[in-house]
């Protein structure tokens, strides 16, 4: 029972991450955020659009959140390559 909860919040959790990933690629190019992903269920592809400003703001946050994360990382290593 634990394992089959367990591989259920795995699969869950690769499901948000397989769409956060997504959504910023496709927000990059789109001035609307669409998130494809496939549904567990029956092995489908779904397709998920949100065009609604308050989806649209998260994946730019999502999308800002990345870069300053990337920034920081590339920052640090100049930091200490000029050193």
């Amino acid at each position: 029972m634990n394992k089959k909860r367990t591989e259920l919040e795995k699969d869950a959790a690769m499901q948000r991450k397989k769409k956060m990933f997504l959504c910023i690629i496709l927000c990059l190019h789109s001035q609307h955020c669409y998130i494809h992903f496939i549904s567990t269920e029956g092995e489908k592809l779904g397709y998920v659009f949100y065009s609604t400003v308050t989806e649209f703001s998260n994946c730019l946050t999502i999308l800002t959140n990345l870069l300053t994360i990337i920034f920081s990382i590339l920052f640090d290593r100049w930091l200490k390559q000029s050193l």
